[in-house]
Order: structure tokens, then sequence, then C-alpha cells
């Protein structure tokens, strides 16, 4: 009888799946942490160079880059620096010239930014966002180069 309910209302008997077959497929789904924080470590010293680099900028370059800057992983490059321990929250706001509850929520809630919210930000034209962009990329380049 309820076999012919079930049949008439549409209603399917679910197989059960053991919880050790879905941990498997879980874990199969998941990052491999292991595997940045390894990628994070071997860029310490890169990002040294850069953050050291980015401190010599002129404001609106450093700003440029560091708003739209990210990795393979679509991480922002200020989160980066954070990770990796090569600047403070603090240093980083004050190079950007704004607050520390500023820079919490510029990074956690909108970075990376694309090119038209640079530009917004920086009030300028996303052309000139570009160039001051792409200015910051060749010094960064420069300093990679022997």
């Amino acid at each position: 009888m309820v076999d012919l309910v079930a049949d008439l209302k549409g209603i399917r008997d679910m197989p059960m799946t053991s919880i050790e077959a879905n941990a498997a497929r879980l874990s199969a789904q998941l990052p491999d942490t292991a595997l940045r924080i390894e990628s994070v470590l071997e860029m310490r010293e890169p990002l040294r160079r850069v953050w050291k680099g980015l401190r010599e900028f002129p404001a609106d370059q450093l700003k440029s880059y560091l708003f739209y800057a990210r990795d393979q992983f679509d991480e922002d490059l200020i989160n980066r620096f954070l990770a990796a321990r090569v600047a403070t929250e603090d240093e980083i706001a004050a190079l950007l010239g704004m607050t520390r509850d500023r820079l919490r929520d510029l990074r956690l809630n909108e970075l990376p930014l694309d090119n038209a919210s640079v530009a917004k930000e920086l009030k300028v034209t996303a052309e000139r966002a570009y160039k001051l962009r792409r200015q910051a990329i060749r010094r960064i380049e420069s300093l990679f180069v022997k």
C-alpha cells in the first residue's frame, strides 16, 4: 500500500549512501590548502621585493596596481602580502592613505577591483587607471631584472 501511494505521488526512495563515500567526494572537491600555504611561503621573498618597491611608487600608481592585482586564484595582492606576513594592515593602510577599517572593508569585501572600480576609487578615467597600472607593472618588472 505504501509503495502504491508513493508511486502515485511520484515519491522515490533514495538509496542510502555512506558517510565515507560522501566524505571522499567532498574532500575531492575541496582545494588543497597545503599547496596554497606552500605557495605563500615560496612567494614570500618575491613578495617582499615587490612590497619594498611598491613603497616607493607614486600614490596613484600604487593604488591602481594594488586595487587591481590578483593571482591565479583571483586572490588580491594585499591579502597575499598579509598571508605571507610581508606587511601588516597598518603598514598597507598607511601607504594607501586610508584607515585600517577602510582597508579591511576593501580587502574583505571588494578586492580585487575591476578597472572601472579602480578608476572610480582614484577619481580618474578608466584609461588613466589602466595607464597607471601599466607604469606600475613596468616598475615591478624592473625589480626582477638583473
